[in-house]
């Protein structure tokens, strides 16, 4: 079917709506547009869902929400030919120490096959750790945009961030409404978006990163990494040399494996 040009009529800050010259029936618009109408907000980590729009003039029944972003096997509403490539994942976090406090973020990306794309990390000065977790969450929207990379999946630990980023909760505090309009217009921006919510044991890189930023806004030296034990074959033998052949007096040596011998004058 090849619908006729449609009417669009857009509410501010949202995204168009289209209505007329298609189905009128919830079913028949979904079926014609491939997309899936969203009667209640997406499952956890399957999609954002749009702002609300209104009727044109010449239609004026319920306006039908419905999401551009990929959900489950559903199409988006722009063709899967066109959807700007494999899908990128970005881990996010945000830390404050002090809530408010110095803060910074940080952010590992991946692309489709596990291997490491970009890691992101700032140090933001006195913030909450709200603020922070948005701003990592800004900050993967910028690269991905900027590297046009326009199938986004964010996994981050703070489950705020992800319900209101889902439409599940409000935006109430004054510090955040902002950084969550911007994350809007920036997602508005991709053809394809997911945000899930993990626990922080599952979010480690971008939690890695985000105290390295805040270490180097604060001064602080990293925390130096553990010591790998040792390799039981490069532990040092003990023997002695008898007719000019050296005997353990523990352990073993494979065979073939090269050795460095050093005296040991008692």
């Amino acid at each position: 079917m090849t619908p006729h040009p449609p009417t669009t009529d857009q509410a501010p800050g949202s995204m168009p709506c289209i209505f007329s010259s298609l189905p009128q029936s919830k079913e028949g618009l979904a079926q014609a547009l491939r997309l899936q109408p969203l009667a209640t907000a997406p499952p956890r980590g399957e999609g954002y869902p749009l702002g609300p729009c209104k009727p044109t003039t010449k239609n004026r029944q319920t306006p039908v929400r419905y999401t551009r972003f990929m959900l489950g096997e559903n199409a988006s509403l722009f063709s899967a030919d066109n959807a700007g490539g494999e899908w990128v994942t970005a881990y996010c976090d945000g830390g404050s120490r002090g809530n408010p406090g110095p803060a910074g973020y940080g952010v590992f990306i991946e692309g489709a096959d596990g291997n490491k794309l970009a890691e992101l990390s700032e140090f933001l000065g006195k913030a909450t750790n709200n603020v922070a977790e948005y701003s990592a969450l800004l900050a993967a929207l910028e690269w991905a945009l900027h590297h046009e990379h326009l199938r986004l999946r964010v996994v981050a630990d703070s489950e705020l961030l992800v319900k209101q980023m889902q439409g599940r909760y409000k935006v109430a505090s004054p510090d955040l409404r902002p950084l969550h309009d911007e994350a809007k217009r920036r997602v508005a921006k991709l053809d394809a978006f997911r945000i899930e919510h993990v626990l922080r044991g599952k979010n480690q890189k971008a939690d890695r990163l985000a105290n390295a930023a805040m270490d180097r806004g604060t001064g602080r030296k990293p925390a130096p990494n553990p010591a790998k034990p040792k390799d039981p074959q490069q532990q040092p033998l003990k023997g002695y040399v008898k007719n000019g052949v050296v005997h353990l007096l523990e352990g073993e040596l494979p065979e073939g494996m090269f050795v460095k011998v050093t005296p040991d004058r008692q």
